[in-house]
């Protein structure tokens, strides 16, 4: 069993000063700032790179609707074939 220790102001003030040194230490492992800077880049840059995401979206939606209608296709096969396979039974 471990000693009870009566918890009084010094070693409360000791507890505190060891906690805050390693928050400051976390802290300044985890700073970004120190490992790399933003790169700038122009307004149009982004603008160009915002329209290629939204017609790439526009793509992605018609390719969505394409295999969509295949899917339909594809089950209405299946479920007259498992009519056909009942009937056979």
């Amino acid at each position: 069993m471990s000693v009870i220790k009566k918890l009084t102001p010094e070693i409360l003030k000791k507890m505190i000063d060891e906690e805050k040194q390693q928050i400051n230490l976390s802290e300044k492992a985890s700073s970004p700032k120190s490992k790399s800077k933003a790169e700038i880049v122009d307004a149009p840059d982004l603008a160009d790179t915002l329209a290629k995401k939204v017609d790439y979206a526009k793509k992605l939606s018609v390719h969505e609707a394409r295999l969509t209608r295949q899917l339909r296709e594809v089950l209405k096969t299946k479920i007259a074939l498992k009519k056909l396979i009942l009937k056979e039974l």
